[in-house]
């Protein structure tokens, strides 16, 4: 994100060949291939039934040419945009954003985590990256989002860049995945920040061994409304530490189920130690607290005794 020189040139993708790979009850798949300038490239879009998004697979063979390869999105019209970051959401006036620090070192460079949405006065449009790098450009003059997912140098520009290690360049194969969602309302209405974790976090398959004593169906821990969600759960000593955080800005009261039956309950700052006031309720295995806007909280739990 350093090397920001002039753009000279730009190349678009060019897909010669395609194909569908899947058209199953709930997935439909077309496979894309081709190049981006003399780089191989491969794309994999996905539908998926009873979901409200279209899913690109990016897999490109970088040659470690200097520059960067972007997915572009253009808008429709006129918008706002705004982006998450850690533990919350911010809005992105970047036409009235002064060039401070790293994340303004080109025109019109913001930073966003997960995902960036564009609210139109009809229609809006959200940009989700699965498991791409932090850093976006928006283009006025085009109207267009473009999500940076490799940048890589290919000659020294300084002093100490002289000794850096060849990987700036990038060479070799990549793998992106991105999504595109349409809504009809703002980001926190279209639950983008749970659409975007549950992206960017995929459920993890095991094969259960016979036998045992567990329920067929059950949960760990549950977080609840929506709009509250989980960062931290771990154990120390006795207690076991919940972290959650409201991310939608809207506060109220958030509720914490568990496994097991709570014997205390008492909110804690980042080093564990009680905060005076706060006020936690325990009743039998959830645990309920009121949360600020955009507050962290962290609940510190004990074990009922049997």
């Amino acid at each position: 994100p350093l090397h920001v020189g002039p753009i000279v040139s730009s190349t678009d993708a060019v897909w010669d060949r395609w194909r569908v790979t899947e058209a199953g009850p709930l997935r439909w798949t077309m496979r894309c291939e081709g190049a981006v300038g003399a780089c191989e490239a491969a794309m994999d879009v996905r539908l998926y039934r009873g979901e409200r998004r279209v899913e690109f697979a990016v897999e490109v063979d970088w040659d470690g040419r200097g520059g960067f390869l972007a997915a572009h999105l253009p808008f429709p019209g006129e918008g706002e945009l705004a982006g998450d970051m850690p533990f919350c959401v911010e809005d992105k006036p970047i036409a009235d954003e002064p060039y401070v620090g790293i994340e303004r070192t080109r025109d019109g460079a913001f930073i966003a985590r997960s995902f960036v949405d564009w609210a139109g006065k009809k229609r809006s449009i959200a940009y989700i990256s699965h498991d791409g790098d932090r850093w976006f450009v928006f283009d006025s003059e085009r109207n267009e989002l473009a999500h940076i997912l490799i940048n890589s140098v290919d000659e020294p520009y300084a002093q100490w860049e002289e000794s850096v290690n060849a990987t700036m360049r990038g060479v070799g194969r990549h793998c992106f995945t991105f999504s595109i969602a349409p809504h009809d309302s703002n980001w926190r209405q279209a639950g983008l920040w749970q659409l975007s974790e549950h992206l960017r976090t995929p459920v993890l398959e095991t094969l259960a061994t016979p036998g045992g004593d567990l329920p067929a169906a059950g949960g760990l821990i549950e977080v609840s409304p929506p709009g509250v969600a989980l960062s931290a759960c771990y154990r120390r000593g006795e207690r076991t530490l919940i972290r959650v955080f409201d991310t939608v800005g809207a506060g109220g009261e958030a509720q914490i189920t568990l496994p097991f039956e709570v014997g205390e309950a008492e909110l804690v700052d980042l080093n564990a130690e009680p905060l005076d006031g706060a006020d936690v309720n325990a009743e039998r295995n959830t645990v309920s607290l009121r949360l600020k806007p955009w507050q962290i909280a962290t609940v510190a739990v004990l074990r009922a005794k049997e």
